[in-house]
């Protein structure tokens, strides 16, 4: 014979089991990333850069004339709304030899609009695609180095025709 008190004080038992406080865990969808403690090259963790884009474009226009006996080129991407400081002659394939451009994630530019700097070194540092050097974080500043080479394709795929080394360093708060 079914007895109500017995089938309610198992349900009880159950539901308490299903709904205990132990049940609802929840996790960020998108942790932030975990960086190691690491001095930023060059004394980046140091220097303050400006957080709007009047500061950066005033920065950048005190810039030195040459760098590495290579002179200030033309801004080759003034169009795409960034603040670049270009030096050497443009190569039509590749660009400038030497560049310095900021981005501001928070405009959406390339990245999702919530990606921050410490998520950027995250994830290029755990690609094999970057070819990392070394990474971390200075204080509050996310850095990544990088060494890789790019090629312009030439008449046989995969052959480059022309290739030249990448050095990258990337930061920012």
């Amino acid at each position: 014979m079914f007895r109500m008190p017995a089938f309610v004080s198992v349900m009880t038992v159950l539901l308490s089991a299903l709904l205990g406080p132990d049940t609802a865990r929840a996790q960020a969808s998108t942790p932030a990333p975990s960086l190691p403690a690491a001095t930023a090259p060059l004394n980046l963790g140091t220097v303050t850069l400006p957080d709007d884009d009047e500061g950066v474009a005033a920065l950048f226009g005190r810039l030195p004339a040459a760098v590495a006996g290579e002179p200030r080129a033309d801004d080759p991407d003034r169009q795409s709304g960034r603040v670049i400081a270009s030096y050497g002659t443009v190569d039509p394939d590749f660009g400038p030899p030497l560049a310095l451009q900021v981005l501001d994630f928070t405009t959406g530019d390339f990245f999702p609009r919530a990606f921050t700097a410490g998520d950027f070194v995250a994830s290029a540092a755990g690609t094999s695609d970057y070819d990392t050097v070394a990474f971390g974080q200075d204080g509050t500043l996310a850095w990544i180095q990088a060494e890789t080479t790019a090629g312009v394709a030439g008449n046989k795929p995969g052959t480059p025709t022309v290739s030249r080394p990448i050095y990258t360093l990337a930061w920012g708060e």
